[in-house]
């Protein structure tokens, strides 16, 4: 009888091990979809083989994070330069105005918004941004975090966490930064695999 209850586990236990999600999905219970740019597979692990982009739309940890800004319209509030290369997907395409000050991003409805994602071309100005809001059409100043937070991913990307009470409708980055920017990735809170709504952190 023992042995048989050890052959069932062993059974049990090898088998959860050895499943295997279909093409294009992961997890412990193939419950995470890959998004790796130029539909490339992902690993067991989520991991995108041969390249470390993620497909147009969106971003992080195994590209799980959906890009908010994508969605919206990204204006030059102290530039003449275009600003639409900060939300391409191409962390190497960055703005080159040394006078650029601020950009925002707009959307026509509301969004929640819980954390962005900035990747600079020079790592010395990484910190040196401001993130206000636009909570509706009739704000006319920003508003600011109460307790913004600042994780620095690696020498070239941050992330800028804050917890609004509020949806949002503009996002306005400003300071000795801005020059500097090549992506802003905006999201509202990632998605777990119940489809319940989560925060990041």
């Amino acid at each position: 009888m023992n042995y048989f209850i050890i052959f069932s586990l062993f059974f049990l236990y090898f088998n959860l091990q050895t499943k295997a999600c279909n093409v294009g999905w992961f997890g412990d219970s193939c419950q995470y979809k890959c998004h790796c740019r130029d539909n490339a597979l992902c690993d067991a692990t989520g991991a995108c083989n041969g390249s470390e982009e993620c497909e147009r739309g969106w971003f992080g940890y195994k590209c799980q994070y959906r890009d908010l800004a994508i969605d919206g319209v990204v204006s030059n509030i102290s530039t003449p330069q275009p600003v639409n290369i900060l939300t391409d997907g191409n962390d190497t395409s960055c703005l080159t105005d040394r006078n650029a000050k601020a950009v925002a991003v707009q959307w026509n409805t509301s969004v929640y918004f819980t954390w962005l994602r900035i990747v600079v071309r020079n790592s010395s100005v990484l910190t040196k941004f401001n993130v206000s809001f636009i909570y509706n059409l009739n704000q006319s100043i920003p508003s600011f975090c109460n307790q913004p937070r600042f994780f620095v991913v690696n020498n070239l990307t941050a992330d800028f966490r804050c917890d609004l009470s509020q949806t949002t409708w503009k996002v306005i980055l400003e300071g000795q930064g801005v020059w500097s920017l090549c992506s802003v990735y905006i999201n509202g809170g990632k998605l777990d695999p119940t489809f319940r709504f989560q925060n990041l952190y």
